[in-house]
């Protein structure tokens, strides 16, 4: 069986057996089997796979970090229900949300203070923020970043969920395992669109050179009305293949040519109406 539809079918089984009829010693093997499991599948919180210890951190975070956490997620998950309804966000709306929500009884110490920190510039951010029609959006970037970055540096996730409560989490292996991954598949996104990006703006700068002069250099020391060489450099004919050659070099070059052409064509219009009154 395997370790998902193992742990499923073993607890329903020990679920269904007589109180007394499992033996201590089986209750810990099965205990310490389990937790190897979730241990190698990465739920359960930092621990290591070759961990010995016995039992399940899940979803849990810090008990000192809770009333923080829970006040940040509660303020968070208003501001953005109201940033993504129909009728948006108001500063108003903004400062009453904020003033609302009542102030966090817990403790002062080292392992807080970066929440405590949080916190406040969630606060003070999300006030500070003026009426404008880009407020919504602009709340809605305040919440994700205080999800993907403020929190998650303390080591804490907040799993949006539709229709439901954001889920507290604390930031497992797992989790910075499907983050780095993303970030990875981002950067190879972004750097396969500079490549083409780079090849085109490459073959729209080729297109600069009209085909009429394209083979005006010294290779040559004569051409025809078209542009086309007629004679070599030595003064001796160009003969019917070369020519042909020649000729399908510059149909391919006029197309780049028109290109461009029309490009910077459209550049001038969109400038000269840009620039107008």
């Amino acid at each position: 069986m395997n370790g998902k539809n193992g742990i499923s079918e073993l607890i329903t089984e020990y679920n269904s057996s007589k109180s007394g009829t499992v033996s201590p010693d089986t209750v810990r093997d099965i205990a310490k089997w389990i937790t190897s499991i979730l241990n190698i599948f990465g739920l359960n919180g930092d621990a290591a796979m070759d961990s010995q210890s016995i039992g399940w951190s899940g979803i849990d975070i810090p008990d000192t970090a809770k009333p923080y956490v829970e006040t940040i997620s509660r303020m968070r998950d208003e501001l953005r229900g109201k940033a993504r309804s129909t009728e948006g966000l108001t500063q108003k709306d903004i400062k009453a949300i904020v003033e609302s929500i009542p102030a966090v009884v817990g403790s002062d110490d080292r392992t807080t203070g970066g929440f405590q920190q949080v916190m406040r510039d969630f606060q003070e951010e999300a006030i500070s923020i003026r009426d404008s029609p880009n407020l919504s959006k602009e709340i809605l970037a305040l919440t994700d970043r205080i999800r993907n970055v403020d929190l998650w540096n303390c080591d804490v996730y907040l799993e949006d969920r539709e229709n439901e409560p954001t889920l507290l989490r604390p930031v497992t292996r797992e989790l910075r395992a499907a983050r780095q991954e993303k970030e990875d598949l981002g950067r190879q996104k972004q750097l396969a669109k500079e490549e083409r990006e780079k090849q085109a703006a490459a073959k729209a700068e080729k297109g600069r050179l009209s085909h009429l002069d394209m083979f005006r250099t010294n290779e040559y020391s004569a051409w025809n009305e078209e542009g086309l060489p007629t004679k070599d450099a030595e003064g001796v004919n160009i003969t019917k293949s070369r020519e042909k050659k020649l000729r399908k070099d510059q149909a391919a070059q006029k197309k780049l040519h028109d290109t461009w052409l029309a490009s910077n064509v459209a550049k001038a219009n969109s400038g000269s109406t840009n620039g107008s009154y």
